[in-house]
């Protein structure tokens, strides 16, 4: 059975998203061809979609393999090589190794978080998180697009302990199985 895109894609259609989050998932799906997820996300990223991704790599660990430049911005700081789990408060880290597991296996999610703007301001942040296919069984790869456009003007956040913790919505929106695609070893 081949991934089936088109109907992958009506079935994205149906939710509605942010306009940053609807541009990532045209870019995602225009990378799959019907063998399967693209090996990576591209350097060449005509829209400007990948400065608000982080790419991770799930296995043992969570560790994070590429951190678009407007998240290191938004947060002040690079994080890419650090191991994500490490980065969660310890009563979190099940949760979080929950969902990447189900992301890597074939999950896309839809995450909100609040942040707040240097400016004090509140916001709510859509995130989703995609998987990717992976060359290797030991690490699956993932992709998760922060929609950062409720920090415009500054782009940068408060940085605060829970931040990375805190989720208002994990939302499953779809398993890729359902569409042709098995991500299980």
């Amino acid at each position: 059975m081949h991934f089936d895109k088109a109907a992958a894609a009506q079935a994205l259609g149906a939710y509605s998203f942010s306009p940053d989050s609807q541009r990532f998932l045209r870019y995602w799906l225009s990378l799959w061809t019907d063998d399967g997820a693209p090996k990576a996300t591209q350097p060449l990223d005509g829209d400007g979609v990948l400065r608000n991704c982080v790419d991770f790599s799930v296995g043992a660990d969570i560790r994070v393999t590429r951190v678009g430049e407007a998240i290191a911005a938004g947060l002040g700081r690079n994080f890419e090589n650090a191991d994500f789990m490490l980065m969660a408060r310890a009563d979190n880290r099940d949760v979080r190794l929950e969902r990447f597991t189900r992301t890597a296996a074939g999950t896309i999610f839809r995450y909100r978080r609040r942040a707040v703007r240097l400016d004090g301001r509140a916001v709510l942040l859509e995130e989703i998180a995609a998987p990717l296919d992976s060359p290797s069984l030991e690490a699956r790869r993932t992709v998760t697009h922060v929609d950062t456009s409720p920090l415009r003007p500054s782009g940068r956040v408060r940085p605060t302990p829970e931040l990375l913790d805190t989720v208002e919505l994990a939302e499953p929106l779809l398993d890729l199985k359902d569409f042709g695609l098995d991500f299980a070893p």
